[in-house]
């Protein structure tokens, strides 16, 4: 019997609805993996893949991955967009919540790197596709959670893959910027950086890291108005735009939308010594007056 086409709404509901039983790894290890397989299809030509399938029943909720799901063949990216531009199926807001619940567990979990390994992989790809998304990062508590992966002992891939996704939470968004260094998120890089326990492969994605901080930025490449932001009361009463509010705790802490590298140079050096050859790198390619 052949299946009817499942809409990406639908396949992202089932999804969260998965990722909601954070007391069972195993269903949310399926949420995520529909998730990552949903955005895999939005980069690719749409074909019919394998993923879990719920069959509703009077008694219970019972998945089944050996169904094959096929999926709609609208224009994907487009609709992809659109659906995050909502609360609703924002994949971001969700992921970010997973994390959140995994990381707050008391007792660790074997399955637990896993978990968070997905989560990263799935917001880092939402994030790329959906640069809108990465507004969220503004705001203390979804920056806190990076903050928190970063101080926390982790594999050899996962550090890297925080960094990474930091990365793309960062990217072309001054107001996050101000965030991660308003959090001290620049000392707990620093001290991933020089921990002699480091892995030489870690050290070297921190390097990278340091190298986009001190890049020069846009003071417009960031969105001012943001629906997931304009409903928060705090930016919204204060008459300035995301860019150029941060909010840590209960309070808005002004700060330049920008900070020229000569800024970011002085910030940074409080932390780590020997940054000016880093900087001369840059200003090679962007010139002195950056």
């Amino acid at each position: 019997m052949d299946l009817p086409p499942a809409s990406p709404e639908e396949v992202l509901s089932q999804a969260f609805d998965r990722l909601s039983h954070f007391h069972s790894p195993a269903s949310v290890e399926i949420g995520l993996k529909a998730i990552d397989e949903y955005l895999a299809l939005v980069c690719s030509t749409p074909v019919p893949i394998c993923s879990p399938v719920v069959k509703r029943s009077a008694a219970a909720v019972v998945p089944d991955s050996q169904e094959k799901l096929s999926y709609p063949t609208s224009p994907w990216i487009k609709e992809f967009r659109k659906l995050q531009d909502g609360f609703e199926y924002n994949i971001a807001i969700r992921v970010l919540n997973c994390m959140d619940r995994i990381l707050a567990e008391k007792r660790k979990n074997p399955q637990q790197d896993t978990l968070l390994t997905s989560c990263l992989q799935c917001l880092q790809g939402t994030l790329l596709l959906h640069p809108e998304s990465r507004n969220l990062f503004a705001r203390e508590i979804h920056m806190t959670t990076f903050i928190e992966m970063l101080s926390r002992r982790q594999s050899l891939g996962l550090r890297i893959l925080t960094i990474d996704t930091l990365v793309s939470a960062l990217l072309e968004c001054p107001a996050n910027m101000r965030t991660f260094e308003a959090l001290n998120g620049l000392h707990t890089i620093s001290l991933i950086f020089k921990n002699r326990q480091t892995p030489e492969k870690v050290r070297l994605r921190v390097t990278e890291f340091l190298y986009f901080y001190l890049l020069p930025e846009v003071e417009d490449s960031q969105h001012h108005h943001h629906q997931y932001q304009k409903h928060d009361h705090q930016q919204r009463d204060s008459g300035y735009s995301s860019a150029q509010v941060v909010v840590i705790g209960n309070e808005r802490v002004m700060g330049p939308k920008t900070r020229s590298i000569k800024q970011k140079e002085e910030i940074l050096g409080k932390y780590l010594k020997g940054v000016g050859g880093i900087v001369c790198d840059i200003k090679k390619f962007y010139g002195e007056g950056s």
